[in-house]
């Protein structure tokens, strides 16, 4: 079910979630979902990004450790990996949206994408 959104979204939706599903995959089909999204998007309609964030500098809490080790596990499982807020927003960038962040306490952040 993953990896059908890397084919195509259902297109009319005022908001798409997708939680966990990013980090299972390269850049590529990251890439290719955010653009079916962005194709699929209704006007003022937005998607939501629910995905661990790797720190930009050298871990420093148990929750960034448990991210970084999340990390090796995507590339060896499937070839995916976990990002930074920064290759976040190059990837979304890049598929034609504006981006808000929001982080949590826990190992998620919320990332909330709107069409440029």
């Amino acid at each position: 079910m993953v990896d059908d959104a890397v084919q195509s979204v259902p297109s009319g939706a005022n908001t798409y979630v997708f939680k966990s599903v990013l980090h299972m995959h390269g850049d590529d089909n990251a890439r290719k979902i955010m653009r079916n999204c962005r194709s699929a998007l209704a006007p003022n309609s937005k998607v939501i990004f629910i995905d661990g964030l790797l720190p930009e500098r050298r871990p420093n809490t148990i929750i960034q450790y448990a991210n970084l080790l999340l990390d090796v596990l995507m590339m060896v499982l499937n070839g995916g990996r976990e990002r930074t807020e920064q290759d976040f927003s190059s990837l979304l960038d890049r598929s034609g949206f504006a981006q808000r962040t929001h982080t949590t306490p826990m190992q998620y952040a919320i990332i909330e994408a709107v069409a440029n």
